[in-house]
């Protein structure tokens, strides 16, 4: 009886020990390479495309690592002499699957646009208009 109870011990402790949970596998981090300065060349409102740098008016988005999904992006106004921020966005990404370079941009589960390494293409909203800006560095 004694042996019996020793190798049903045996047998769910070892069933056990084998059903440990694994390690989550950490998600990818879609951020690399996306933080910096982009510096905008265009801006649309409506059919109306705007070249910038436009003499002493230009834009550009700052982004900032928030997770390995989301970063921060600040678009900045220069006018001269000084300059303002015009808004602060949550750009969720995503993997895009049809190109490795890009990753899709969300703002609150919208999708808005594209951006890799060294070039962004979003629209976004300030000053209640949706414009679409497209930026390279």
């Amino acid at each position: 009886m004694k042996q019996y109870l020793f190798l049903a011990t045996a047998s769910l402790f070892t069933l056990v020990s084998g059903c440990k949970k694994s390690d989550p596998v950490p998600e990818t981090d879609l951020t690399v390479g996306l933080t910096g300065v982009y510096p905008l060349t265009s801006l649309q409102s409506g059919s109306v495309v705007q070249t910038l740098p436009d003499g002493a008016y230009s834009m550009k988005f700052t982004t900032s690592r928030l997770d390995n999904t989301h970063l921060s992006a600040v678009l900045t106004v220069t006018e001269t002499p000084g300059s303002f921020d015009l808004g602060t966005y949550t750009f969720g990404l995503t993997p895009n699957p049809n190109a490795d370079s890009l990753v899709n941009v969300s703002v609150q589960g919208t999708s808005v646009g594209t951006m890799s390494t060294k070039t962004m293409d979003v629209a976004v909203q300030w000053g209640g208009n949706t414009r679409r800006v497209k930026a390279a560095r």
